[in-house]
Parts: structure tokens; sequence; C-alpha cells
């Protein structure tokens, strides 16, 4: 019988052994599988939460750079039509210089006095002849000739350039933009150029800080970068940040990591169309990561609670399962069996659970009755699931929104088609067409025909400042207010003076629209035409000649109220055809980042079919310049309208 009792006794005692190392080992893994389930849940969230914060402050940076090329390129604009009016002047008053210049800079005195960050302009002739344009003259006695301005622009081959970054007299940083103009022999006769203050600019361009930390800068070499009281002494003092600086101005687009008193930054770039510049924002990883360390904390307050709760709970097991063993001590073997499965099924039930929510399995719920920790442990497991579900269920609310989003951005592209002709226009005497894709889903080019009356034919091209919906709903003002203005019958210098003082008043985003319009006599052949800052037109002759209309051009409409604009005109003989374009179609680049220009503009007009539809021709210029540009992302709108002169019989 004692042999019995302690046979009884041993196989209690394994029994109880046994249960111990269930309970522990059961669960050890249900809690190495909670803390794994909860690890690869807890990175997924937060990776794709940082992920978007990323790319939604890279689509910040793409859009101010592209803004900040735009504020410049109104400056660009304004000198290189002014540049075109000199070389036209020279062609008819060749060696009255004094003359030519006192007219171009009484042209543009206004416009420069005006504005702040434009005060000091100049023109300068190669003879000597200097006039400074603005509030005061800073250069008097000074031969302009002799600064490195004037030499860097003037062997710039007729091309606009931006100087580098330098310190005037007064120690303010400045940058020079300007283009060399010509006699009528095609030397350099001169140049016109502009002076931009960096403490005028900067707060204009310098406005897409990101967070409470961020700044933003604008590299303007391998070496410099402005505002110098915040970078430029990073870059002094850190060969980190001089090397960063370089790889910037090497790289042109992307992203680099750094650091600033100790916190890690990202530093997010892209070059500012048309110039060399760099645009950049600096945002500390706290930020970027904001909305992603939201949801992070919310998944570690759960584990801590639920860690907490499993350790708790974990320990009262053991304690329950020592003091069942001194029970089973008291019992048999067979009723220790009994207990242990009583107490183990339930803690494999939930491993089993816990591993099929671990593979994915979210929809999963584990099914333990039980009133005691298990219970408890089980109800935890299931709501942590459910938390999971909701939260991907947000995920894809914000996936869809996004695709709501597109959508409307793809319904205003639609819109905006729809405000274009629907069509080429054609009548007695004449025929047209035009062409418009946007950069984006929706752009700010437009063109437009239009009948003003029997025997008239309106032709309107503009370009409006910056890109995307802002430009769009600028546009859509712009051209319904030109469209009713002109059929009033008012003449076009009173139409765009109208246009100009409506589309000025409350601009407080100060967009700008350069444009141009021609209204046809189809009977008689004349043109008369009108120009805000815009393109001049060419001529397709009937030999097949391309000559570029001379137009004395007023303001972009927009900049400012009361800006005067006179008319021009000229006569299309039959046959002949008026071609009006945008900036994007000379700015369209190859993989060379070579432009596209005006001479392929005349080269191609050079050799259209005369005897095809307009739209054809349209439709063979747009091949070629996609050809030309190798697959290159389209950097601006690009629009086109042709008109041709059929004559009457």
């Amino acid at each position: 019988m004692l042999i019995n009792l302690g046979v009884a006794l041993v196989s209690t005692m394994l029994v109880a052994v046994c249960l111990i190392v269930l309970f522990t080992s059961n669960g050890r893994r249900t809690l190495a599988l909670f803390g794994e389930l909860d690890e690869r849940l807890s990175s997924l969230s937060h990776d794709e939460a940082k992920e978007s914060s990323f790319e939604y402050t890279e689509e910040i940076v793409e859009k101010q750079a592209n803004v900040t090329g735009s504020f410049m390129g109104g400056y660009r604009k304004i000198l290189e039509l002014e540049k075109l009016n000199l070389e036209k002047m020279y062609e008819g008053k060749p060696g009255n210089e004094a003359e030519i210049i006192d007219a171009v800079a009484e042209l543009l005195g206004e416009a420069f006095t005006d504005d702040a960050s434009m005060q000091h302009a100049y023109i300068v002739t190669a003879s000597g002849v200097q006039r400074e344009l603005g509030n005061e003259e800073r250069f008097a006695g000074k031969d302009l000739r002799d600064s490195e301005a004037y030499k860097q622009i003037s062997e710039g081959d007729g091309e606009f350039v931006w100087t580098e970054a330098y310190s005037d007299r007064e120690g303010r940083p400045v940058i020079t933009g300007g283009t060399a103009f010509h006699d009528v022999d095609g030397t350099v006769a001169g140049v016109i150029a502009t002076d931009l203050f960096f403490d005028s600019v900067m707060p204009r361009i310098m406005n897409a800080k990101i967070g409470e930390d961020g700044m933003a800068f604008i590299v303007v070499s391998d070496e410099n970068a402005f505002p110098t009281e915040t970078i430029g002494s990073l870059v002094k003092k850190d060969e980190k940040w001089k090397k960063c600086i370089a790889d910037i101005f090497s790289t042109k687009k992307g992203s680099l990591t750094g650091e600033i008193d100790g916190k890690p930054v990202y530093v997010i770039f892209r070059q500012i169309p048309g110039m060399e510049w760099i645009f950049c924002s600096v945002i500390t990883d706290e930020e970027i990561a904001g909305t992603a360390d939201l949801i992070q904390a919310e998944i570690e307050l759960s584990e801590t609670d639920f860690a907490a709760q499993t350790t708790g709970n974990f320990r009262n097991i053991l304690a329950a399962a020592v003091l069942m063993i001194l029970l089973v001590l008291l019992g048999t073997a067979v009723v220790s069996y009994l207990v242990a499965g009583m107490f183990t099924r339930p803690i494999l039930d939930l491993h089993k659970g816990v591993e099929a929510i671990g593979g994915g399995n979210l929809d999963r719920r584990i099914e333990v009755k039980s009133a005691d920790e298990i219970g408890e442990l089980t109800e935890a497991y299931n709501a942590m699931a459910t938390r999971l579900l909701e939260y991907i269920d947000d995920v894809k609310k914000m996936a869809a929104e996004k695709e709501h989003v597109e959508a409307e951005m793809s319904m205003a592209a639609d819109i905006q088609s729809g405000m274009l002709p629907g069509g080429p226009i054609s009548g007695v005497g004449y025929e047209a067409a035009g062409f418009m894709r946007p950069a984006k889903s929706v752009g700010g080019d437009y063109y437009d025909y239009f009948e003003v009356d029997d025997t008239h034919v309106a032709f309107v091209i503009a370009d409006v400042s910056d890109k995307g919906i802002p430009a769009a709903l600028f546009m859509a003002i712009g051209r319904t207010v030109t469209r009713e203005i002109t059929k009033s019958g008012d003449g076009l210098e009173d139409v765009f003076f109208r246009v100009n003082n409506i589309l000025s008043r409350n601009n407080e985003n100060c967009q700008f629209i350069t444009a141009f319009e021609a209204v046809l006599d189809r009977v008689t052949g004349e043109v008369t035409y009108v120009n805000a800052g815009h393109e001049p037109p060419m001529i397709v002759h009937v030999d097949g000649s391309v000559e570029e209309v001379y137009i004395k051009s007023g303001l972009p409409l927009g900049i400012m109220e009361d800006c005067s604009y006179e008319t021009g005109s000229l006569k299309l003989k039959c046959g002949e055809l008026l071609y009006m374009y945008t900036d994007g179609v000379t700015d369209g680049v190859n993989s060379q980042e070579e432009r596209f220009e005006r001479d392929r503009i005349v080269k191609f007009l050079s050799s259209v079919n005369r005897d095809a539809f307009v739209l054809e021709e349209i439709g063979r210029f747009v091949e070629e310049l996609d050809r030309y540009s190798q697959g290159m992302s389209q950097a601006d709108d690009i629009t086109m309208l042709m008109l041709r002169y059929n004559g009457t019989k």
C-alpha cells in the first residue's frame, strides 16, 4: 500500500510538474507572440504614417519652388520683353542711344518704383549711356560696365542671366538678373538688369515654413545659402552642413538628413524653375513624424496597459497553479490529470487564437469562456484585434478621401477643359485652332477665340503665374472678364485697362496674367492687337519666312491698377499664319537640360504645310515638342494658338 501510495504521489507530482511546465511554456509563448504581433503592427502603422507625412512635405516644397520660380520669372519676363523693345528701337533709330534708353526707362520706371524688392534696375549701353530706374540713384559716378554683373550678363549671348549672389557696397546680399540687347548689326549694345535684395525678396518667397521648428532657405551656390543668419552660420561652423549645401547644389532635387542643435532633421529640396537656385525646407524628425507618433503613442499605451494586465494575470495564474498542485497532492493522478487539462486547454486555445491574429487574420476572435484571468486575457486580445481593424478601416478611409480629391482634381480639369473652345474655329476669311496641356491636373494657361461682331473675331492667349487650382481659378476670372469687355466694343487698350483693374483689386496672392489679344477683321485681314507682358507672336509669310511681331508691351494684368496699354496693328495677306504661344513651349527641356528656345519654333514654322488645316499643324508641333523632350516631365503649361487668314473672294 505504501508503494502504491508512493507511486500515486510520484505520478501526482509528475502531473503537477507537467502542469507547471504547460503553464509556463504556453504562457511565455503566448506573451512572445503578442509582443511580436504588437511590434509588427506598430512598426507598420508608424512607417506608413511617416511616409505619408514625408510625401506631403515634399509636395509643399515642390509647390513653393514653383511659386518662387513664377515670382522670379515675372521679373525675367518684364526685362526680356523690354530687351525686344530696345532691339526694335535700335533697328528704327540707330545711333540715337540716349533717346532710346530714355523711352524704355520711362516705360519701366513706374513698375520698378512701386516694387520694393526691385527698386534698383538699370540700363547700360556698351558706349557708356546708363539710366537707373527706381527711387534713388545708387550708382552715381560709377561706370556700371566695370561691374562683374555687367560682364556676366553681356557675355550671356542674349540669354537671361541670374548672377551669383554677392554683397553690395552697403553689405546687403543681392543678386542681379538681366539680359543683353543688340544693335542692328547683332553686336551687344548693352544690358538691362535689376538688383534683387535678399532682405526684400526673402519675406515674399520664404513663407513655406513647415511645422513649429521648420525653416526654409535657398541655396544659391555650392557654398552659399540664404538667409545667412540661420543656415549660413551652420555652414561656417559645421563641415557636415558645408558638404550638405554642396550636395544640394549639385543634386538639385531630393532629401538629406542632418542635425541642428542636437535634433535630427530632414532637408527636402527642389530646384527653382528657370534658375540655378535650390529651394530647401528643413523639418525636424519630430515634426515630420508627428502623425505617426500619435498613432505609435496610442499603440504603446495599449501595449503598456496590456503588458501590466498580462503580467499580473499571469502571476495570478501561477499562484492558482501552485495552490492546485497542493490540492492535487491530496488527490489521485487521474484527478490531477483532469484538473491539468481543465487549466491548460484555455491557454492552448488562447495561444492558437493569438497565433492566428499574428498571422494577419484580424477578423478572428478567440473563444475561451472563462471568468478568471484567462478570460480577461482573451477579452484583451479580442479588443486589440478590434482596435487594429478600426485603424485599418481609418487608413482605408484616408485612401478613399485621397481618391476623392484626385477625382475632384480630374473634375476640375474637365471643367477647365470645358472653358476652352470646343474645337477649331473657321469662317469666311479665316481658320484657327488651339492647344493647351497643363503641367498638373489643372493649369493657368488658356487660349480663347470668339466672334465680336459680324466682321471681327477675337483671339486671346494668356499665362497665369503659378500652376494648379489657384492659377486655374484666376484664369477663369481673367477669361470671363476679357470676353465680356471685348464684346462691349471698346478699343483693345481700354479692354486691357479695365481687365487689369478688375484683376488687381483684392489680389492678395499677388497673381498676375501675361496676355496677348488680337482682333481680326476677316474682310480686310487687318489685325489689331494689345500685349500685357506676353511672348510676342510670329507671322509665317507665304514664302515660308518667319517674322516675330514687334510689340510695345505693357505690364502683366493684375500687378497694379490704372496701367495704360498701347495697341498695334498689322495686316495679314492671304495664306499667312499668325502663331501665338506661352513660355511653356520654349521652356521645354530634353534629357540634356537644353531648352526648346525660339529658334526651334522658327524652324518648325518655316516648314508648315500652308495647305493643311491649322489643327493638323498644331498636332505636328506638339509631336515635335514631345520628341524633343525625350520623356522629360513637363515643367510648365504648354499652350499655343494658330490663325490662318484665307482672304475673301
